[in-house]
C-alpha cells in the first residue's frame, strides 16, 4: 500500500517527498525521506538501474552516465512499502 493512501487497516500518512530539478542533467536531490528508506531508479526499459538507502533525510545521486530520457524513481519504505513514485526526465 502506498503511503498517504487510506484503507480500513491503516492510517493516513502523507508522502511529503520532494524531488528537484526535474528535467535533470544527471545530478538530482530527494527531499523528505527518511533513513532507512530504499530509493529505486528504474530506465524506461523497467530495468532496475540504482539503488540508494538513505542515510539523511535526502538523498543526492548522480545519473550523469545514463543516457537521455524518462526514469522511474521509487522510493520504498523501511517496512517494504511503496511510499512515492515519481517520473525524473534526463536531458541535455
Amino acid at each position: 500500500m502506498i503511503k498517504g493512501s487510506e484503507d480500513s487497516t491503516t492510517t493516513t500518512v502523507p508522502a511529503n517527498i520532494t524531488m528537484y530539478p526535474n528535467p535533470t542533467n544527471g545530478e538530482f536531490h530527494i527531499e523528505g525521506v527518511e533513513r532507512g528508506e530504499i530509493m529505486q531508479i528504474y530506465d524506461y526499459a523497467g530495468r532496475l538501474i540504482k539503488t540508494v538507502v538513505a542515510d539523511n533525510t535526502s538523498i543526492l545521486t548522480d545519473i550523469s552516465n545514463q543516457p537521455n530520457g524518462l526514469y522511474l524513481i521509487r522510493i520504498i519504505g523501511t517496512d517494504g512499502t511503496l511510499i512515492s513514485q515519481k517520473k525524473l526526465v534526463k536531458q541535455w
